[in-house]
């Protein structure tokens, strides 16, 4: 994963993430939700902001809400959401602006 980038619609989030050559034979995306949630740390019960690693994930806004790549099975205008913060996961509407977070396979 590289560093986030700041406030896209969904659509303008996958155009971002999907196809982008950082590294020779790394191919990054817009992660699905079970890559997002991934790296959420939920093992206190009692968070103190953020959610995530912010050593392995530095620069990451909070409590901002970052896209993924999954569309909402009953309302296609709707995306799934998860925000570091607080590790909420949401729909959001894909017009609105939030974060994305790319990934690729190593």
């Amino acid at each position: 994963m590289f560093g986030a980038i700041g406030s896209l619609d969904w659509n303008q989030a996958r155009g971002n993430c999907n196809g982008k050559v950082l590294v020779p034979g790394r191919v990054w995306r817009l992660p699905n939700i079970n890559e997002l949630l991934s790296i959420i740390d939920y093992s206190d019960p009692n968070p103190i902001l953020p959610t995530i690693d912010t050593i392995f994930f530095p620069n990451t806004p909070n409590p901002s809400g970052y896209w993924t790549s999954t569309t909402y099975d009953s309302n296609k205008s709707l995306a799934i959401a998860v925000a570091f913060g607080n590790g909420i996961v949401a729909t959001s509407d894909k017009s609105g602006t939030l974060y994305a977070r790319c990934v690729t396979t190593f």
